[in-house]
């Protein structure tokens, strides 16, 4: 069967179940899984929570151990508990995060700050990558976010992000609408699903620890970027997109000589739910292209 065959097939899609498991004293990281199979791990943005990849999760799960981690995370209580938000610090949680669910090696694929995420991940725990998807990842390169990382770095901006939430919806929406090349390929699950992760308590807070680290996550980002020259990577960007440029691929690729780059038409920044038939046909040939087979962690129901 090829690629098309398989992605337009009658092949049952396998339902995400969610998990949580603890990855530091105190912090709890959630997660939604489905499949089994070689592991593929996803990573949402700066925005967002793992039920993002509702559009992609589950297509790749007919072959994948699919697992869609939830950044925001380190909940007691269904609060986001305030963490440290060093983006190397991130890396270390996903390890814990790997090393609870068995996952010896896998996929990751990680779009804009989950992107950066997945870098320094492999940068610091080689062994545990066998290849990485990158969905418009940030680097010092995007100078276009500087603007906005200065202004919610800023006392005005931090107070201004605390009452993003009490905004009426049209206006939040209308932020969100600015990440897809096309406005009108954004439907109301996605925007609800983005919304409801920001009003999680100490979910903006969180993010505007992530900011006010931003110079210095995007410096680790770089010197792990060093490390990965010879790592298999496959560059995704949306010729739309107006928070990461398309131009940034290229500047990536002098810095990953041997990477893949793919663009999609006319998409934007939420390039894999924005075009999600493209990215996950893209997605599919390269796991099928990068997975060497070798003995498959455990299934989470075979890990204590």
């Amino acid at each position: 069967m090829n690629l098309l065959e398989w992605m337009t097939s009658a092949l049952p899609e396998p339902a995400a179940e969610p998990g949580q498991r603890e990855v530091s004293p105190g912090c709890t990281m959630r997660y939604l899984e489905a499949g089994s199979g070689y592991p593929v791990v996803l990573l949402h943005g700066l925005l967002g929570a793992a039920d993002v990849w509702h559009r992609n999760l589950s297509i790749l799960a007919r072959e994948y151990r699919v697992i869609a981690v939830d950044q925001l995370t380190c909940e007691r209580h269904g609060w986001v508990n305030e963490q440290n938000a060093d983006i190397a610090t991130s890396a270390e949680r996903l390890l814990q995060l790997f090393n609870s669910l068995g996952i010896e090696r896998g996929h990751l694929i990680g779009h804009s700050y989950g992107g950066s995420v997945a870098v320094v991940f492999a940068a610091k725990y080689p062994e545990r990558v066998a290849s990485l998807i990158l969905l418009a990842p940030p680097t010092t390169a995007a100078t276009s976010l500087l603007p906005v990382v200065e202004f919610w770095s800023t006392a005005l901006g931090r107070w201004f992000g605390h009452r993003v939430t009490d905004l009426p919806r049209r206006l939040q929406e209308l932020a969100l609408l600015r990440m897809y090349g096309d406005p009108d390929h954004a439907d109301e699950k996605t925007l609800d699903l983005y919304l409801r992760a920001l009003r999680r308590p100490g979910a903006v807070t969180h993010i505007l620890s992530i900011i006010q680290l931003w110079h210095h996550n995007m410096n680790v980002v770089d010197d792990a970027l060093a490390a990965l020259p010879e790592h298999r990577v496959l560059l995704l960007w949306g010729d739309r997109d107006r928070t990461a440029p398309v131009h940034l691929s290229e500047k990536l690729l002098r810095r990953l000589p041997k990477a893949e780059l793919q663009v999609i038409t006319g998409a934007g920044h939420l390039v894999f739910d924005e075009a999600p038939h493209e990215a996950n046909l893209l997605f599919a040939d390269w796991l099928r292209r990068n997975t060497v087979p070798h003995r498959v962690a455990a299934h989470k129901s075979d890990v204590a």
